[in-house]
């Protein structure tokens, strides 16, 4: 499963300038980026709870359900970074 997964992370782990950013970019004033930013900081508590959820998952060693469950840690995050930046 660790073999797995590692290379998983440093595929996300990239440095941005590897490649043409080709995201939007969405211009909001300094108050929105701030409220934009505080509501990704509450989300991370809801990842703390799928990322035990996916802890649990890998520990059984059965990497096909390991990675079913990853997009539930992931999704969301993934989706909207992918197509929107702010910088």
């Amino acid at each position: 499963m660790k073999r797995l997964l590692l290379p998983l992370l440093f595929a996300v782990a990239l440095p941005a300038g590897a490649v043409e950013d080709t995201r939007q970019f969405v211009q909001m004033p300094a108050p929105a980026q701030a409220v934009l930013r505080a509501e990704m900081v509450d989300m991370l508590v809801v990842l703390h709870d799928a990322g035990s959820e996916f802890a649990t998952i890998a520990k059984t060693g059965d990497a096909a359900k390991a990675l079913a469950a990853l997009p539930k840690l992931t999704g969301q995050c993934v989706s909207c970074h992918t197509a929107y930046r702010t910088r």
